[in-house]
Parts: structure tokens; sequence; C-alpha cells
């Protein structure tokens, strides 16, 4: 297992302190190492919590006026890391999946910008993360769903 972690994680770094369902979260030596600013700012956007659950266009857009001085790749590291592993511990943990779901989908929808797409490019090497929560059947659906349009349309770009 630690050959096949270095050879996935080639380029540095890694995700393999980061639990998850999906045995190499990121293959292309990107970190999204706990306590980055990247990280910090992906895991209070998405925190579980609250009575609306789906992030709005406008929260989406502030979340990327805040990340503008951020490494999009890593910033997409760790979106795909609470996809496949969002947070133990609490009832609504699947608020963090869909949380993350609706910025990357924003992502593909926004106006282009440096920052936009190392995002988009980070996650589409990793696009079958996404699909396959939008085929897990433990999954909650709404998490599923989410997935489901996001798979949709990373196939169609």
């Amino acid at each position: 297992q630690q050959m096949a972690d270095a050879n996935n994680n080639a380029g540095g770094g890694g995700l393999n302190h980061l639990p998850r369902r999906h045995s190499d979260v990121v293959r292309h030596g990107v970190s999204a190492a706990a306590g980055s600013a990247e990280v910090r700012l992906v895991d209070s956007t998405c925190a579980p919590g609250g009575l609306r659950v789906p992030l709005t266009t406008q929260q989406c857009k502030q979340f990327f006026a805040a990340a503008t001085n951020l490494d999009g790749f890593t910033i997409a590291a760790a979106l795909i890391t609470l996809v496949c592993a969002p947070p133990q511990g609490t009832q609504n943990a699947w608020h963090a999946q869909v949380r993350a779901l609706c910025i990357i989908e924003e992502a593909f929808n926004a106006d282009a910008s440096k920052l936009v797409g190392d995002i988009v490019a980070g996650v589409r090497a990793e696009a079958e993360v996404v699909t396959e929560l939008a085929n897990d059947p433990n999954a909650h659906e709404k998490a599923r769903q989410k997935a489901v349009e996001l798979a949709k349309k990373i196939a169609e770009t």
C-alpha cells in the first residue's frame, strides 16, 4: 500500500493522512494539508449545520473571492476529500458533501479565472469520485442527487 501511495502522490504531499473512501483521492501530487488556508476555507464554508444546506450562487462567489490568493488545485483536493469523506461524528455530515459539490458545480459555471480554472482541472482529474458518490446507495439522498447533477455537468463540459 505504501508503494501505491508513493506512486499516486509522486509530486509530494498527498492526502494519505486524511480518511477517505476513494483509494487515491489525489494522484497528481497535490496536497491538502490539514490546517492550510485552503482547507480552513473549505472546511468553514462547507461545515455541517444550519437550515439551508445547498450553497447559493452568491455564497459560492464569496467563497471564490475569499480564495483569490489561494491555490486552486489544493482547494480542489480539499473539496474532493470532503466529497469522499465528509466529517464524522455529526448526523448532518452529508451537508459538507452537498456544499462541496455546490462549490464545484459553481466553478464549472463561473467566469474563467486562474483560480476557477485550477479548481475545475483538479476536480476533472478526480471526476470518478463524484461518479462514485452518485452511484453510492449508502450516500444521503440529497448528496447523491447533487453528485448525479454534477457528474452530468462534468461529462458535458
